[in-house]
């Protein structure tokens, strides 16, 4: 792979087992490097360099873990503008959404029946799970239930 980004050839020169999409689809995203990554969401390079050499460069610029802080230096950077900064933001928000925690969630409960079939759902799994239900002083309809994955 370096020897073809050092001659800064377009992707499409490349054979297709260095190509990063056809990459990911023989070997599975998680055999990408995070510039091969980064390169598959750029989706293009500059006239200057491919996207495979625009995004290792982009990750010594700004680290993986920092992407998310830094759009709007990003987008003065060469080669990247508001719509590959926007695919990058997307991914990174995909990505938190995906590893988040299980969110609180508002369920009506109004009869005892109703407690049963929330915890029904989780009775029969092998996994523990820690569920909270509180009252309501005030008797509204919404009464919270936390689920949490241990």
């Amino acid at each position: 792979m370096k020897t073809f980004a050092k001659k800064k050839l377009r992707i499409k020169d490349m054979p297709l087992t260095m190509r990063p999409r056809e990459k990911l689809f023989a070997q599975g995203a998680h055999n990408l490097t995070d510039a091969e990554l980064v390169a598959i969401l750029l989706g293009t390079g500059s006239a200057k360099q491919n996207a495979l050499v625009l995004g290792d460069k982009l990750l010594r610029q700004f680290p993986l873990q920092k992407l998310d802080g830094q759009l709007k230096e990003m987008i003065r950077y060469p080669g990247v503008g508001l719509a590959k900064a926007a695919r990058i933001a997307a991914a990174l928000e995909l990505g938190e959404r995906l590893f988040a925690p299980a969110s609180v969630t508002k369920i009506i409960i109004r009869t005892a029946q109703d407690v049963v079939s929330q915890v029904r759902d989780i009775a029969d799994k092998k996994q523990e799970y820690l569920m909270g239900l509180s009252t309501n002083a005030k008797k509204r309809d919404e009464i919270p239930i936390l689920c949490f994955v241990s």
